[in-house]
């Protein structure tokens, strides 16, 4: 496969596994909210669109620059790229979603529990490197350079996304009754061709001792019965 057809491939992948996530400092603990980590989720969910569209943009943008003949008029417009307000926001997107994933590792309630701290922290670490990987692209001094990291960057968005798919899956469908609390069920995902994910099966428990192998959720406020009248129960 050549480079070309490599990096089709790459960009391809990833916007199809980012499209299917949106279908669907090693601290003190912190204070959670009562809705973490959904909460959480749900903003990581759109962090992805943004990051998609954005994503899409810098490489449709770079494709471009890599058809322009003259090394010295496409070196100049990468040097360019990489310091667009497009690539500004990419980098403000990546960070955010970073920052989100370092609050959730730094959970109390994921800090309680130990396949929590392994599940979530590796999903920080995810988040770390598709950060990483994306300083490299903007640090980038030549045109293979370029190119070579925007793809490296690519790959990394795949693991992190595969890995937060793992965690999240399912946990918009629980259909929980007041007072039930969510756990994630430990479970392995595996992807063909590469190594399993450590991930969540979102289950209800009425007890939170029942968790015990696996790590607290939120629980489901316990209405009364006139409020469970005027709305539908549901996590919050």
């Amino acid at each position: 496969m050549n480079a070309s057809a490599r990096s089709a491939w790459l960009v391809a992948a990833a916007q199809m596994v980012l499209c299917s996530a949106l279908i669907h400092a090693e601290t003190t603990p912190k204070v959670e909210g009562p809705g973490e980590p959904f909460n959480s989720f749900r903003s990581l969910d759109a962090q992805l669109a943004v990051l998609d569209r954005q994503f899409t943009g810098v490489k449709s943008d770079s494709d471009s620059i890599a058809k322009i003949r003259n090394l010295k008029k496409r070196r100049h417009a990468y040097t360019a790229l990489q310091r667009s307000k497009m690539a500004r926001e990419l980098r403000s997107t990546v960070a955010a979603i970073q920052a989100s994933t370092h609050t959730l590792s730094a959970g109390a309630r994921v800090r309680k529990s130990r396949y929590g701290r392994i599940t979530f922290r590796r999903l920080d670490r995810r988040a770390v490197t598709m950060k990483r990987s994306l300083t490299g692209w903007t640090a980038a001094k030549t045109p293979r350079q370029s190119r070579t990291s925007l793809q490296q960057f690519s790959r990394a968005m795949i693991g992190f996304v595969l890995q937060f798919q793992a965690v999240s899956g399912g946990y918009g469908a629980l259909q929980c009754s007041p007072g039930d609390w969510t756990c994630c069920h430990p479970r392995d995902t595996r992807i063909k061709g590469s190594a399993g994910l450590n991930g969540c099966k979102w289950v209800c428990v009425e007890k939170a001792a029942r968790c015990r192998s696996g790590c607290l959720g939120p629980r489901v406020p316990v209405a009364t019965s006139q409020s469970l009248q005027s709305r539908k129960s549901g996590l919050r």
